[in-house]
């Protein structure tokens, strides 16, 4: 390792960090730096750097037909990251025809189902991305990504699909089951999680307040830790969008609705029309004493998401 890479403004720091990594060295302690490898690719998919992503996951195959087996899965994930849909799915459906009668199938299905099941969220279709999250949920296999981090991730968004549908039971499911993963490194990435699917069961419990506070918080945490894309908190925008309205603050509330449908329009996601329609539908169902004037608003906005 370059020392001029991994310079600290702490004194004393980056020696520190070298001779922790010779201890490994000299010690032979492969987990230390299988855990580096799974750190790297973590913060390379939740910020957004799909093509890195696929370069550092490469990194460690050989050229054995499950290590290209597996390049290839990467290199979906790597698409989602990037949000290139398209690719993404294309190349699942290359690698799942390929490893059709083989063993490593098995770990196949398992990507495959988490890539589709974003696919399907960010397009708008809820049932599929309901269907393929929870088959990978239940797969049989861990394959060292999925756990916990992405199993933490992939409820997270079951829920944000039940707060879109209004699926109140499978919301308070969702915070038993995040609650029921262990999270022995203390990743915060899991931790976050679970403050976004408690800021979601305490919006439909009406309990805005403390709803609006946690989901504010948690949107601050992401944002300053760069996450974006599919790993963007979008949930907790739709929580504090909905609780601004419960506190009559129809105008901001249309500010934020402007700024969301902005970001995803410039990601080429479909975010931002559920986002419209699903607000939309409280704001129709609002009290007759509404002002009219925000609802106009609304519609055009809508327009623009279309």
């Amino acid at each position: 390792m370059n020392k001029e890479q991994s310079k600290s403004p702490l004194p004393g720091f980056t020696d520190g960090v070298h001779k922790i990594i010779d201890n490994a060295i000299k010690s032979n302690d492969l987990d230390f730096f299988y855990r580096l490898y799974l750190t790297r690719m973590a913060e390379l998919s939740l910020n957004g750097q799909g093509k890195e992503f696929i370069k550092h996951a490469k990194s460690a195959f050989d050229e054995s037909p499950a290590s290209l087996f597996m390049a290839k899965g990467f290199e979906a994930i790597g698409s989602l990251i990037d949000l290139d849909f398209i690719k993404c799915a294309k190349t699942l459906d290359e690698l799942e025809e390929i490893t059709r009668d083989l063993e490593i199938k098995v770990w196949v299905d398992q990507i495959s189902s988490l890539c589709r099941a974003y696919i399907n969220f960010h397009t708008g279709d809820y049932k599929s991305a309901l269907k393929y999250a929870e088959i990978s949920l239940s797969s049989p296999i861990n394959s060292g990504t999925l756990d916990p981090m992405d199993k933490g991730r992939l409820i997270r968004l079951v829920c944000c699909i039940s707060l879109i549908t209004s699926d109140s039971k499978r919301i308070d499911k969702c915070a038993e089951e995040i609650n029921q993963i262990d999270n022995p490194d203390e990743l915060n990435v899991l931790h976050q999680a679970k403050s976004a699917i408690h800021a979601m069961q305490l919006l439909v419990n009406g309990e805005f307040k403390k709803a609006y506070e946690l989901a504010k918080a948690c949107i601050s945490l992401e944002e300053a830790a760069g996450r974006t894309g599919i790993a963007a908190p979008f949930d907790c925008q739709f929580v504090l969008i909905r609780c601004l309205y419960e506190f009559s603050l129809v105008d901001e509330a249309l500010n934020e609705l402007e700024n969301l449908r902005i970001q995803s329009q410039e990601k080429n996601l479909v975010l931002s029309n559920l986002c419209v329609r699903w607000v939309r539908l409280e704001f129709y169902l609002a009290p007759p004493t509404i002002n009219l004037k925000p609802l106009a608003k609304l519609r055009a906005l809508e327009m623009k998401s279309c």
